[in-house]
């Protein structure tokens, strides 16, 4: 599907699309969407390890892509017949490096 995407072809993209998914997300508004990563997030330098997990009768993968600003996610799920029921694709949150509510570091005291 992603190489479908990066070629402009939604045909194909969308090919295993459920219809209700289809009918919420045409070949328009994909391309669109997909166009505008690019747009914010620069160049795509390349993919992360993929993962997936099977949650009720669905399996959920998981594409972490890396671009030149900033690591976006795309999150497919899927039926037992292969069939795309959600498309979800978002930036990933870098790392939080700050310190936790509450957990403010305290100067050393004296002594």
């Amino acid at each position: 599907m992603i190489g479908a995407l990066d070629r402009g072809d939604m045909t194909a993209a969308t090919k295993s699309f459920d219809p209700k998914l289809h009918e919420k997300l045409p070949d328009d508004k994909l391309k669109e969407g997909w166009a505008s990563l690019g747009q914010k997030f620069g160049q795509r330098s390349g993919f992360g390890q993929t993962q997936s997990q099977q949650i009720n009768d669905m399996t959920v993968v998981m594409l972490p892509m890396t671009y030149q600003r900033g690591k976006v996610g795309a999150q497919v799920a899927c039926n037992d017949k292969g069939a795309v029921l959600a498309l979800q694709i978002g930036q990933i949150a870098p790392p939080s490096t700050s310190t936790s509510p509450g957990m403010t570091p305290k100067a050393p005291s004296g002594g």
